[in-house]
């Protein structure tokens, strides 16, 4: 009779929990899970299909083929009838070009600024589209250089190597002959020493130096060099001229044919070829130097003029020492190394003010609400299955319009979740936490670009960004919403009996355990997931950088392989967080396995229990601990996401800001007016750690002298110059700018009323208009008057180009032409001072003089200061200051200075001595 009433007892309860689950789970579970899983799924389709459809594209565009190679020839390359354009969209740069280069021979290629030298280069090595003609190369690769060196972030000695093996002969013997086994020795690492992100360690010159031991060091039969020699100081560039281009030097003793561009007149002498292009893209000259100086034409009006360059330290206005970049390093702390020291308290708490917590405290209500109407219909099924014991089939259409309500108003719900999240939270926070971020980097000191690689850098942009724009939001909503669901589950399992209710209690306890040790590897292997990813961003950026010179070299499969490499150690950590996923899904699979059992011999053997409520226990558990597996997943996920919140936070954090509390002082709009500048008793270092690198500078500029600054190597020129420009700071003293301490003036204020026209010209993304005026201040009149004086406007009035809002392409204009488009964007700022860091070293002649000449024909009557690394461009100047050892060593008007015997005048012979009188 036991046995009979035990059974009788399971079927009832199987029955009811059958109709049960068959109502509950397929209308009361799957479907606000459907609803919850579309946006998901919607997103990640997104992300799969707009990458495939760019991909497509890519794949559509046409390759580069390399140039045909005769198995003998007596010349290295032939051109015949070339005609050459950058793109299928644009004219061509050079017409009608046919001439042999030599076999074994050094030839160089002259012509003024957009003449097509860097073009023929580029088409040369096949990366230029061909028009007309064919070219015939007696080499299937080449060793190029650029005149934008291109470094990776590796060691100076695989900088060199590449993909070579390290010959130790062969590896002194390049160094030497690029002088760069002195600059070694002064490193503490050596050639082992970090090159840092597109060379930022290395000064400008020894990047030149790097580039051209790398093309020397891979042996290969031509080297095709961009002016490589134009950013050496006269000492070193006579030293590497004789070491590798002279009679006796590397080129020639192993007979490798040589193609050397150059704006440089003084040594075609000792070219066995020179090539003349003429500004209209042909061959205006072809010879050797004996025939083209005697004859009218190019190289017989060119101005044999001296490269005085004596602290091309860089490219820009300051790079320090080694020694300095070390004391920054140690200055500024480990940004990667914050990110895990930061709580998952903290993160989400610095997440949810973006938000703002009015704006939060909606959201949470609002899935509340989706929480309750999604898992009350279980209770209402209850209910109606108890009415409909007492009452068959006489309340039906109350109860489904009621279940049918509650259906609607949990899609609704759901949807107002999401919708306010998507349209409203999400874009304001990350808006936010971009502006955060852009502001950290944009105010950042010098010293993160110092130490920080790029690739770390960008992907806080790339990845950490999309992360917060898309992952985020859907991890967000999914689990709090799970959140409110299983606390309205556990509440219906707890009113169904207390040996229930225990059993949810160790369920909870359970779970608890596993995310103990779950959510701390999880964190760890999610860090290790998003910081790995910079790597293969790095490499990437690098690769892109340096395409047209990896094609040349033949290097492009090494990288390839490397970018395997690298994707394979960046899909470590990703695998082993979804090994860990499935080790808990296994674990709560088999643990909701063991209470299902349990609860079951409990309603079999239990006496007295309701058997609605008992089924709706069942389902709930059964449903619970389902959800708890949901939960944690979609709470890895939002750790996960969560990560780049982290990474944002702890870069704001710690980079710091270069700005301090006491530059609040408000100057007149017309600041500076007279253009006075006053150092008094200047020093100034990188950081402690690191000596100084001006010593008591004092020095006055009156208003509208026109002052040179000159000096050796590590003089401290450059330094003086980033101190006026607030990029250093001083230890010891003042700068005054019209009698203003601009110690005391927003930095970003002193930066926008002083004009610096550097010596690597800088393109703005966007268009004409936007390159030549960024701040809109001026009309178009006077922005085309302007560009009209520097000579560009008859080639941007095309409609090729589209005049000033056409936009302007990076590869459309030359070396020369991009230093002549910031001479105009120069001439549209409203100032008294103008700084000069070497405008025009890397320049033809031509070109120079048509600089100087609006130089001293526009601002006249500013304040001039030129960091001077040709003598030359200063002789006409009101006074010149020598620097050495970071001190004014001489201070006087040129001319006298020359006429005695006086260190300005020795830097200057030093300079003739190589370029002759």
């Amino acid at each position: 009779m036991t046995w009979l009433i035990t059974m009788s007892t399971a079927k009832s309860i199987y029955q009811a929990c059958h109709c049960s689950v068959a109502d509950s789970q397929a209308l009361g579970l799957v479907r606000p899970a459907c609803a919850m899983t579309h946006p998901v799924s919607l997103s990640h389709h997104e992300k799969k299909v707009v990458p495939c459809g760019k991909i497509y594209k890519l794949e559509e565009l046409a390759e580069t083929t390399r140039l045909a190679t005769p198995q003998e020839s007596a010349f290295a390359i032939r051109l015949q009838h070339i005609s050459a354009r950058w793109t299928d969209h644009r004219s061509c740069v050079l017409h009608d070009l046919s001439f042999d280069i030599p076999l074994g021979k050094l030839t160089m290629v002259v012509g003024p600024v957009a003449s097509g030298k860097s073009t023929l280069l580029h088409t040369l090595l096949g990366e230029r589209l061909i028009s007309t003609g064919s070219i015939i190369s007696a080499f299937p690769d080449a060793a190029f250089c650029t005149q934008s060196c291109w470094i990776m972030n590796a060691t100076l000695q695989k900088n060199i190597l590449g993909s070579l093996p390290l010959d130790p002969d062969w590896y002194s013997t390049v160094l030497n002959a690029c002088a760069l086994s002195h600059d070694i020795e002064q490193f503490t690492q050596g050639d082992k020493m970090l090159v840092g992100s597109n060379g930022i360690n290395i000064s400008g010159g020894q990047q030149m130096r790097l580039t051209l031991a790398r093309a020397l060091y891979s042996r290969k039969q031509m080297v095709i060099m961009d002016d490589v020699l134009s950013g050496l100081d006269a000492t070193t560039e006579k030293l590497v001229f004789a070491s590798v281009f002279s009679e006796s030097g590397l080129l020639r003793r192993h007979k490798l044919t040589a193609v050397l561009a150059t704006n440089s007149g003084h040594r075609l002498a000792e070219a066995d070829l020179i090539v003349v292009l003429g500004s209209d893209g042909t061959v205006a000259q072809l010879g050797t130097y004996d025939e083209l100086s005697s004859a009218d034409g190019y190289v017989s009006n060119l101005q044999i003029q001296g490269r005085q360059d004596d602290s091309m330290q860089n490219s820009g206005l300051c790079l320090p020492t080694e020694a300095v970049r070390e004391a920054l390093s140690k200055a500024l702390p480990e940004i990667n190394a914050a990110d895990a020291s930061i709580s998952d308290l903290d993160t989400y708490k610095y997440y949810i003010e973006c938000f703002g917590w009015i704006r939060w405290s909606i959201f949470v209500v609002i899935c509340a609400m989706f929480a309750f109407f999604s898992t009350f219909p279980q209770v209402w099924l209850k209910w109606w299955a108890a009415d409909n014991m007492l009452y068959p089939n006489t309340n039906a259409a109350y109860y489904w319009g009621i279940y049918l309500l509650l259906g609607v108003l949990t899609v609704v719900s759901l949807g107002s979740a999401a919708g306010f999240l998507i349209t409203s939270l999400a874009p304001r926070v990350a808006l936010t936490l971009h502006e955060r971020l852009l502001s950290t980097v944009i105010n950042a000191p010098m010293s993160l670009f110092y130490t920080s690689d790029t690739g770390s850098i960008t992907n806080r942009f790339n990845q950490g960004m999309e992360l917060i724009d898309m992952d985020l939001p859907l991890s967000l909503i999914n689990t709090v919403v799970m959140i409110f669901v299983l606390i309205a589950r556990a509440i219906f399992i707890a009113a169904t009996g207390k040996y229930i209710g225990a059993a949810l209690f160790f369920c909870v306890l359970a779970v608890y355990v596993l995310q103990s040790f779950y959510l701390r590897t999880s964190r760890t292997l999610r860090l290790l997931d998003i910081e790995s990813r910079s790597i293969l961003l790095a490499h990437f950026l690098e690769t892109l950088g340096g395409l047209i010179i990896l094609r040349a070299f033949n290097w492009d499969q090494h990288f390839i392989e490397r970018n395997n490499e690298l994707i394979d150690i960046v899909q470590r950590p990703f695998y082993l967080l979804l090994s860990v996923q499935r080790w808990l899904s296994l674990v709560l699979d088999l643990m909701v396995g063991g209470i299902a059992i349990v609860l079951a011999t409990i309603a079999v053997q239990a006496r007295g229990l309701d058997v609605g409520l008992l089924r709706l226990a069942l389902v709930s558990i059964v449903g619970f601990s389902a959800g708890l597996k949901q939960l944690i997943i979609h709470w890895t996920m939002l750790e996960t996401s969560a990560g780049a919140i982290t990474r944002v936070k702890s870069f704001v954090s710690t980079v710091g800001c270069e700005n301090l509390p006491a530059e609040r002082v408000a100057v007149s709009e017309s600041w500076p007016q007279f253009g006075s500048v006053e150092y008094r008793n200047v020093m100034a270092s990188y950081g402690k750690g690191s000596g100084p690198v001006l010593k008591d500078v004092s020095l006055t500029i009156e208003p509208g002298q026109h002052i040179g600054i000159c000096g050796r190597s590590g003089s401290g020129k450059s330094s003086l110059i980033a101190c006026l420009f607030r990029l250093l700071e001083l230890d010891v003293g003042s700068i005054h700018v019209d009698g203003v301490d601009i110690s005391t003036i927003p930095r970003q204020h002193v930066r926008e009323r002083l004009i610096a026209l550097p010596q690597d010209a800088y393109i703005l993304p966007g268009t004409v208009r936007f390159n030549v005026d960024p701040t809109g201040d001026n009309d178009d009149a006077s922005i085309i008057q302007a560009l009209e004086k520097v000579g560009l406007w008859k080639m941007l009035c095309i409609d090729e180009v589209g005049g000033l809002d056409g936009k302007l392409p990076q590869d459309l204009l030359s070396h020369g032409q991009r230093q002549l488009m910031c001479l105009a964007r120069a001439m549209m700022r409203r100032s008294s001072i103008l700084v000069l860091d070497e405008a025009t070293a890397a320049l033809d002649s031509e070109t120079e003089a048509l600089i100087q000449h609006i130089i001293q024909e526009r601002f006249e009557r500013y304040t001039i200061i030129a960091v001077a690394h040709r003598l030359d461009t200063i002789r006409q100047f009101d006074h010149v200051a020598v620097m050495d050892a970071g001190a004014i060593v001489e201070w006087g008007d040129p001319a006298t200075l020359l006429r005695r015997e006086s260190a300005f005048h020795t830097l200057y012979n030093d300079m003739k001595g190589i370029t002759g009188p």
